[in-house]
């Protein structure tokens, strides 16, 4: 993992702010005004939502399917939910089930998946 990315989580799980680069990490009221979300940004677009209260990470593409993208949401499946991974496979991301032991358990990655305690609850 970069140390960029290893901050990236440390100012989630800490509900602290941070910025470097490219990348920086914002906290926000969520929707019901109960929790406080950490939004992860690269290139200034939403690429993952973490409510530390409800254990749930929402990650997305921000629409760009780049190897820095990529890696950034590795990184924050690998805390958050770490028995799966994206994969890119001729162009196509997926997400792989790591707990699996076929090879075939990976699932279209278009734009968006929800992981509530560490398990995927919804994508598409």
């Amino acid at each position: 993992m970069r140390k960029i990315e290893a901050r990236i989580i440390d100012a989630l799980r800490n509900q602290t702010e941070f910025r470097s680069g490219n990348t920086e990490v914002l906290n926000v009221p969520s929707i019901d005004g109960k929790d406080i979300e950490g939004k992860v940004l690269l290139h200034g677009n939403l690429i993952a939502t973490f409510n530390r209260s409800l254990n749930q990470l929402e990650i997305e593409d921000g629409g760009w399917q780049s190897n820095t993208t990529k890696s950034r949401l590795n990184a924050l499946l690998s805390e958050f939910a770490p028995a799966y991974r994206i994969r890119q496979i001729k162009f196509h991301w997926y997400i792989d089930d790591l707990s699996k032991d076929v090879d075939n358990d990976m699932r279209h990655f278009t734009s968006y998946a929800v992981f509530r305690a560490g398990t995927l609850k919804d994508f598409g």
